[in-house]
């Protein structure tokens, strides 16, 4: 008797959690949009970036490059 009391009125269909209009799938993915491609473009800016470095790493500890360190050595010990 309780549990005909608490599931009375009630279907078995659940509404959604979130409500989307005729039109509610366009307005999001309209707003999906500009974030995805600004994702995209720090993407590409970290990428490139990250090469830069990689390069500017590379050129600097090339041998040619370095300055050349002059170690006194002890011909006496």
């Amino acid at each position: 008797m309780a549990v005909l009391a608490f599931t009375e009125g009630r279907t078995s269909y659940r509404e959604p959690l979130l409500f989307i209009g005729p039109h509610g799938a366009e307005v999001l993915v309209g707003m999906l949009v500009p974030t995805v491609l600004v994702a995209i473009l720090a993407a590409r800016v970290s990428a490139n970036f990250s090469g830069q470095l990689g390069y500017l790493g590379e050129q600097l500890l090339q041998s040619n490059r370095l300055p050349q360190l002059n170690i006194p050595t002890s011909n006496g010990g």
